[in-house]
């Protein structure tokens, strides 16, 4: 019966760690994507240069 009880304990202790780890991550999740976003920028200027000076010659 001790392990069932153990088990039980860990999941309980996950489910209340469950939305601060997920409100963590999100936030980490957001702010990688900002930054990212800036980069993505970037290059998507570059290629659509690159793209329309091909079109122009």
């Amino acid at each position: 019966m001790a392990p069932l009880r153990h088990f039980l304990f860990d999941l309980f202790l996950f489910v209340e760690a469950l939305p601060l780890t997920a409100v963590n991550f999100t936030s980490a999740y957001m702010n990688a994507i900002r930054k990212k976003k800036k980069v993505l920028m970037k290059c998507i200027q570059y290629v659509a240069a690159h793209n329309f000076k091909k079109v122009r010659n």
